[in-house]
């Protein structure tokens, strides 16, 4: 059994956090560098450009695997990459085709690997809470990122809506906005995907 902290042992302790900047830093702060996060949107909302965009900033931090469920490695997502510029980072990300639980635990336990996995979608992926929980502490010195479909205004299914609730950072996307929900808030509390669209859709709101 752990020895319980103290109050003096909580506030001494050091955590490791990204040190975002610019509109990064206005939507969500500094976070943690490791833990979970949850990132949910409708169709057509912008969720891929965004997720592409945070692939691509956090790469400047650390190695990211991106674990392609839905889109796998089809030529949707080989656009998204090339008009956000995925070359300027393309040693720093590797992305997995619609692999399994299974085989992605396994590669999360090799002594080198990446510090940062995003799965997209979680849906596609037949996980159990128990299963979830085995991921989380196994893996407690990595980031995972789960990113989910929505069924009304909340995520599509029993397991998504558990892990959202556990999520430290939880990321709304809606009309090209992506909006922080969870324990981790800049200034602004929302990043603009594609300052365009959402002009379109949202007007002044977005500005």
């Amino acid at each position: 059994m752990r020895r319980a902290l103290s109050v003096s042992d909580l506030l001494n302790k050091h955590y490791k956090l990204f040190d975002f900047t610019d509109k990064w830093f206005d939507a969500f702060g500094r976070p943690a560098r490791t833990g979970v996060w949850f990132a949910y949107a409708g169709q057509g909302n912008g969720k891929t450009s965004f997720l592409v965009q945070l692939i691509k900033y956090l790469a400047t931090f650390e190695k990211v695997v991106y674990n392609s469920l839905e889109e796998s490695s089809d030529h949707t997502l080989q656009m998204v990459f090339e008009r956000q510029g995925m070359q300027d980072v393309a040693r720093r990300v590797s992305i997995l085709e619609a692999e399994s639980l299974k085989d992605m635990d396994e590669r999360m336990s090799k002594r080198k690997a990446a510090k940062i996995w995003i799965v997209d979608t979680v849906q596609y992926w037949d996980i159990t809470w128990e299963q979830y929980l085995e991921l989380k502490r196994k893996h407690r010195d990595k980031l995972i990122i789960f990113v989910s479909h929505m069924e009304g205004n909340q995520p599509d299914g029993k397991i998504p809506i558990k892990i959202m609730r556990d999520a430290a950072l939880k990321i709304f996307i809606s009309g090209f906005i992506a909006v922080s929900k969870g324990r981790y808030k800049g200034p602004t509390g929302k990043y603009i995907i594609w300052k365009k669209e959402a002009e379109t859709i949202w007007g002044r709101k977005s500005k």
